[in-house]
């Protein structure tokens, strides 16, 4: 599976503002509650205060600190700054600008139990959440990357690289096929197995295996087109048991083949018995219908 199955547009949008936040996500993200306020009040500074707070909300719905903070959607700027009753939001700008924010991220991870996501416990419980739906699902690589981030932000663990990230769901994904693989190998015969392998044998005088034969369907949308590649495919499929010293199955061989014979004149016999009975009664009705009538 390639690495880089990322859109532009997720990455572009990974640990970043797309767009203003809804009102329920505004209420479930960017609410302070009283533990909230009494932290955010032992900042010094109204654009402390909103700055801090900004960073918390953000962290807590984005998943990680943005580098740039002027890039915040204003609506969640407003909605923080009328919590905090602030009468000037735009006193944020400043806080964009100080270096006061890199000391209160740190503050913030610690005391809110922030992790990385080098953390090995948490790299190890999002291995297996995400090996569990590699091996029961058939999610694509692009709907695993969504559900990991949710799961990301849910249990508190900020979101690395967007390619780090990328390519970690890369590697379990292909740990958990492997296995697939593997478990359905076993399951095969040797004689299936050498069976497989002779198809993709390409003959000494020829210059395509017989699995590339068989795969090739009609090139016209016909009925002798169907026909042609039928009888030729059949003709290949013959060749192919001859190649591999196999006996043909059951259906095929003479036995099988007096048997589908005698099966396919019983169920003639039978048709036209019902047939025949059905014309007679047909005339018996009409006869009686005749005698009525008289």
């Amino acid at each position: 599976m390639p690495i880089g199955f990322l859109t532009d547009a997720q990455r572009r949008s990974y640990g970043r503002f797309n767009g203003e936040p809804t009102s329920d996500q505004l209420a479930r993200y960017f609410h302070l509650d009283d533990g909230d306020l009494k932290i955010i009040g032992e900042r010094r500074g109204d654009h402390n205060r909103l700055g801090f707070a900004v960073q918390l909300c953000t962290v807590r719905f984005l998943g990680a600190f943005l580098e740039d903070l002027s890039e915040t959607a204003p609506g969640a700027v407003a909605f923080l700054g009328r919590q905090l009753s602030l009468q000037d939001p735009s006193v944020f700008s400043n806080y964009c600008l100080s270096e006061a924010r890199w000391d209160h991220a740190s503050e913030i991870q610690s005391r809110y139990g922030l992790r990385e996501f080098t953390d090995s416990s948490a790299r190890f419980r999002l291995n297996r959440w995400l090996y569990a739906l590699c091996w029961t699902g058939t999610d694509r690589p692009s709907a695993l990357f969504d559900r990991a981030i949710a799961w990301l932000i849910t249990h508190k663990i900020l979101l690395p690289g967007v390619t780090v990230l990328e390519r970690h769901i890369v590697r379990i994904r292909t740990r958990a096929q492997e296995r697939v693989w593997l478990r359905l190998t076993q399951a095969v015969s040797a004689e299936t197995k050498a069976k497989l392998e002779a198809l993709l044998m390409v003959p000494e005088e020829g210059h395509v295996s017989m699995l590339d034969r068989l795969r090739k369907g009609p090139f016209l949308r016909s009925a002798p087109e169907l026909v042609r590649a039928a009888t030729q495919n059949r003709r290949r499929a013959r060749a192919w048991h001859q190649f591999v010293r196999v006996e043909p199955c059951a259906a095929y061989s003479s036995s099988g083949s007096r048997s589908l014979r005698n099966d396919g004149q019983s169920e003639r016999n039978k048709a036209n018995a019902r047939s025949q009975a059905s014309r007679h009664s047909h005339r018996l009705r009409s006869q009686f219908g005749s005698n009525r009538a008289r």
